[in-house]
């Protein structure tokens, strides 16, 4: 990383040290909901976050996908996918058992196909959903020079 940069971020550090919580609160919600539009662009478009795209979906034995909708939209739901801000920083993620279920697909794992008909579990690929990328750490810094200037 260049040295300025880390200027920068050691005095934008200070800056977001010396607000009130509130303020900081007001401003990681902002944050907050700009990661969410990003993060929920990126699971619609079926690709990580880096832009690589998802695995397909699993075939049958005649090679026919089983479902032809796209993937994860439950999982990107405005009453699933949140981000709570505190003055102390911004969650982005899930809770309960949507958690559970977005970390096999973020991680990649075995799980439960459907838990109430079968007891069979399927390997399901990593397909990452949420994440952080060099734009969104550029978006997140302009945010955050935004705010504070606004306060001058």
């Amino acid at each position: 990383m260049d040295a300025g940069l880390l200027q920068l971020d050691a005095w934008m550090a200070r800056a977001l040290a010396a607000l009130a919580p509130a303020e900081r609160r007001t401003l990681f919600r902002k944050i907050g909901r700009e990661l969410l539009k990003r993060n929920r662009a990126h699971m619609a478009r079926q690709v990580g976050p880096d832009g690589t795209p998802w695995a397909p979906r699993a075939r049958d034995r005649h090679g026919q996908v089983r479902k032809a909708a796209k993937m994860m939209t439950g999982l990107r739901a405005a009453r699933r996918l949140k981000a709570t801000a505190t003055p102390a920083g911004v969650d982005v993620g899930w809770t309960g058992g949507d958690a559970r279920i977005a970390l096999v697909h973020q991680l990649g794992g075995l799980d439960f196909v459907d838990r109430a008909e079968s007891d069979t579990k399927v390997r399901y690929p990593a397909r990452p959903l949420i994440g952080l990328t060099d734009h969104d750490v550029a978006i997140i810094k302009d945010t955050v020079l935004t705010h504070l200037s606004d306060r001058l």
